[in-house]
């Protein structure tokens, strides 16, 4: 009896052992260690004109803002590292997540908050949030500053272009589970745009100054959702150029000086509309003359006559994936003949006439 109670005795140990020995909690060096609940999150930047994904060549600060569920705000995670965001497949990695519905807001610049907002000009501004937030509040607006004068708020750049920044353009609400490795990929999309504006006289080549006109664009685009969407009740902002010079070259064949005026400007993004009026418009004036040289409805300039690849975009998509323009305005007195518009890397160019000739 006692020798049989031994062996069952024996046998249950053995068998409890080995339960032990499949458990997570069992330490071994020869077992594999339980697989974490863990999301990896990987960032893209192609929706551009340039082709391929230049992510790590162009992005250099990440904010990652984690809604709950409910959309409520619960942490914030960055990487301002320029090494690791330069490194091929680089992912942000969260492994303290339950399983659950989260979703995922991006902002990225070129470098980090710390380093951009030491620095001269405006800036796009992430909204301060706490947890438990909504995430309606997430908003990132550009600095403006009202002029008592005139009453109009200006985006005071300090002769420093905007920082470039990014967001998701799409939804990003991923779903955790136990044990399992989640992965999304974040697709984004640049909201700041550069416009070059240069001024040339036809009849009289050497009579231009930049110094003589005033250049603006005014559009209601300084605010964005954490969508991606603008802010259709913010405020008409006015953007000048924060470089102007004026450029001077001799006719190789009469050997006679000719001028252009030359105009950088840095834009918030750009959105196209039926409606002329709720298009951005660029006002040229001229201080000397006190004459309007030209009201243009922007959008429509820089989209019109796309080239045959760019006509499988709308309108809005093909504004989105370009941010370099340039116009090239060329005058007889103060009134425009003809616009050369210069688009992209490639320098595609197409010729507008002036619809009131």
């Amino acid at each position: 009896m006692q020798v049989c109670l031994h062996h069952t005795i024996r046998y249950l140990l053995l068998v409890a052992m080995a339960f032990s020995a499949a458990s997570c909690e069992w330490v071994k060096d020869d077992l594999p260690e339980c697989p974490p609940t863990e999301l990896r999150v990987s960032f893209k930047y192609d929706y551009h004109m340039l082709g391929g994904d230049v992510f790590k060549d162009h992005v250099g600060a990440l904010y990652v803002y984690v809604f709950d569920r409910e959309d409520k705000f619960l942490f914030l995670r960055t990487e301002t590292d320029p090494a690791a965001l330069g490194t091929y497949g680089y992912e942000m990695v969260f492994n303290d997540l339950e399983p659950d519905r989260y979703r995922l807001v991006t902002v990225a610049y070129q470098k980090s908050c710390e380093d951009m907002y030491g620095c001269a000009g405006a800036k796009f501004r992430m909204a301060e949030m706490r947890v438990g937030d909504p995430v309606e509040k997430l908003e990132v607006t550009l600095d403006r500053q009202r002029n008592t004068d005139d009453g109009r708020s200006y985006v005071v750049h300090e002769n420093t272009p905007l920082d470039t920044l990014w967001m998701n353009r799409r939804e990003n609400v991923v779903e955790t589970a136990f044990q399992q490795t989640t992965r999304a990929m974040v697709d984004l999309m640049r909201h700041t745009k550069n416009l070059t504006v240069t001024l040339r006289q036809v009849d009289d080549p050497a009579n231009i100054d930049c110094a003589d006109f005033d250049i603006s664009v005014v559009d209601d685009n300084g605010c964005v959702r954490h969508d991606c969407s603008l802010k259709t009740d913010d405020e008409l902002l006015t953007y000048t150029p924060h470089a102007q010079w004026t450029s001077e070259y001799s006719d190789g064949t009469r050997g006679e000086v000719q001028r252009a005026a030359h105009a950088d400007m840095s834009l918030a993004r750009l959105m196209y509309s039926e409606e002329w009026t709720q298009n951005a418009i660029l006002t040229i004036y001229n201080k000397e003359t006190h004459t309007e040289v030209a009201r243009i409805n922007l959008p429509e300039i820089l989209i019109s006559d796309r080239n045959t690849a760019e006509q499988g975009f709308s309108k809005q998509e093909y504004l989105d994936r370009e941010h370099d323009y340039k116009l090239d305005f060329f005058l007889v007195g103060d009134t425009w003949q003809y616009i050369n518009v210069t688009v992209g890397v490639l320098s595609w160019q197409v010729r507008n006439q002036s619809t009131d000739l």
